[in-house]
C-alpha cells in the first residue's frame, strides 16, 4: 500500500524520538506500507508481523536482518542472518548454554554482581544508571558466560560499542565502524585459536572449530553476535525497567505489594518498549498480505515495536500495566529466530527488579533521559538516578 499521507522512515527523527503515534497511523491506514525512498515494505500489525516472522520459507533472513549497509554487519557466523539448515547448525553449537538449567546456574552470579553494583552506586548519590548498571551488569554476565579473559573484556566491548554506535539518520556503517568490526573479529579469532575455559561459550566454539563444525570466520561472527546481543538489548530492558517503574510509580507500588508480579512486569516492559523495534526480511516469492502483494525479492521490515502496541492484539496497548494478562508479545522475536538469549535477559531483569525493590524501593529518576540514535533499537543512553 502506497499513501502520500504517511511517511515511515526508520532512520528519521520521528521514528526515533516517539515512534508510537506513527506506528498507530501505519496500522490503521497502511498496514502494508511501501517506501520507494528506502526500497522496502513494512508490516505493522501484530498478526502480520508474527506470521511473517514465523514463515522463513517466504520471508528469508538473508542477506541480513538489518537495513542498508548494516545488513550482515557482523559477518559470516551470525546465525540471525541465515535460514535453515545453516541457522540451526550454527545456533545448536551454543544453544545448551541458554537452556533452563544453565540459566538457573547463572542466577547466583547475576545476583551477587547486581548487589555489588547497586551497593557501590547507592553510595555515590546520583549516577547514570544506563551506563553504570543497565549496561555494566549484562556486560559482566556475558563476559562470564562467554569466558572472555579479564584483559580482553574492556577492549572487546569498547569495539562492540563503537561498532553499533550511530549518528542520527545514518543508513550505512562508517569506515570507523567497519574498522572496529575487523578489530573485534581479530581479537575474538585469536581467543578461539587459544581455546577457552571448560563450561564457556568460547570453549564450545573453539571445540567446534577444531572438530570442523565451524570455520574460524564463522566462530568470529558467532562470538561477535553473542557479545553484542548479550549487552545491547538487555541494557535496554534493564534501563527501561528502572525508568518506567519510576515514571509509573503506581505500578512500582503494585510490585512492592506483590513480588510475584515481577515476572509479569518484565514481559510488560519488553512489550511496551521493545528493545529491537524492527528487523528485516527478504520476500522469496510474491506474498499477499491484507490485499497487497509484496513482490519476490523485495525487502520487508517487520515492526516489532508496532506489533507490540497493536490494539487488535492488546487491550489499551499504550498503557503500561504490570498486571496485564500474559499474552504472547514479539519483544523477543518470533519463530525459529526467537531470541536465544531471552531466558538470560529475563533472569537479569528479574534479579535486578527483586534487588531494587528489596533494597532501594524509592529510587528516583532525577533528570531527562537521553536515547542513543538507532534505526532499529530503542534504548536509553543516559539515565540519571538516585538510589534510596
Amino acid at each position: 500500500m502506497v499513501t502520500d499521507a504517511i511517511r515511515y522512515d526508520p532512520f528519521s527523527a520521528e521514528a526515533h524520538d516517539d515512534p508510537y503515534p506513527l506506528y498507530r497511523h501505519l496500522r490503521d491506514a497502511a498496514p502494508v506500507y511501501h517506501s520507494p525512498e528506502r526500497s522496502f515494505w513494512a508490516l505493522s500489525r501484530f498478526a502480520d508481523v508474527q506470521e511473517a516472522a514465523r514463515t522463513w520459507q517466504t520471508f528469508s533472513q538473508t542477506p541480513g536482518v538489518d537495513l542498508g549497509g548494516f545488513a550482515n554487519l557482523f559477518g559470516v557466523g551470525d546465525f540471525l542472518d541465515v535460514d535453515p539448515p545453516s541457522h540451526a547448525a550454527l545456533r545448536d553449537i551454543i544453544r545448551h548454554r541458554f537452556a533452563p538449567r544453565a540459566i538457573g546456574e547463572l542466577e547466583a552470579f547475576a545476583r551477587a554482581t547486581t548487589r555489588e553494583l547497586l551497593s557501590k552506586l547507592a553510595a555515590e548519590g546520583e549516577v547514570d544508571m544506563a551506563t553504570r548498571l543497565a549496561l555494566e551488569l549484562p556486560v559482566r554476565i556475558v563476559t562470564h558466560l562467554v569466558g572472555l579473559p579479564a584483559a580482553e573484556r574492556a577492549p572487546i566491548f569498547a569495539l562492540c560499542a563503537e561498532l553499533i554506535d550511530q549518528v542520527p539518520g545514518q543508513a550505512d556503517p562508517t569506515a570507523r565502524q567497519l574498522a572496529a568490526r575487523e578489530q573485534v573479529r581479530e581479537r575474538l579469532g585469536a581467543l578461539v585459536q587459544r581455546g577457552g575455559d571448560a563450561g564457556t561459550i568460547l570453549d564450545d566454539v573453539a571445540a567446534a572449530v577444531r572438530g570442523g563444525a565451524l570455520t574460524l570466520a564463522e566462530a568470529q561472527g558467532m562470538l561477535l553476535l553473542v557479545c553484542v546481543a548479550g549487552f545491547e538489548t538487555t541494557a535496554s530492558l534493564l534501563a527501561h525497567a528502572i525508568y518506567l517503574l519510576d515514571v509509573h510509580r503506581g505500578q512500582r507500588e503494585l510490585l512492592l505489594a506483590d513480588r510475584a508480579l515481577v515476572g509479569d512486569a518484565i514481559e510488560e516492559i519488553v512489550r511496551y518498549e521493545a528493545p529491537i523495534q524492527i528487523m528485516a526480511r527478504t520476500a522469496l516469492c510474491d506474498a499477499e498480505i491484507d490485499g497487497t502483494t509484496i513482490p519476490a525479492g523485495e525487502r520487508v521490515v517487520l515492526i516489532y515495536g508496532s506489533a507490540n502496541r497493536d490494539e487488535r492484539r492488546f487491550e489499551d496497548p499504550d498503557r503500561f500495566d504490570v498486571r496485564r494478562p500474559r499474552l504472547r508479545h514479539l519483544g523477543f522475536g518470533e519463530g525459529i529466530h526467537h531470541c536465544l538469549g531471552a531466558p538470560l535477559a529475563r533472569l537479569e531483569g528479574r534479579v535486578l527488579l527483586e534487588e531494587l525493590l528489596a533494597g532501594y524501593p524509592t529510587w528516583t529518576v532525577t533528570g531527562e533521559i537521553v536515547r542513543p540514535p538507532s534505526h532499529n533499537a530503542r534504548g536509553i543512553a543516559t539515565l540519571p538516578v538516585r538510589l534510596r
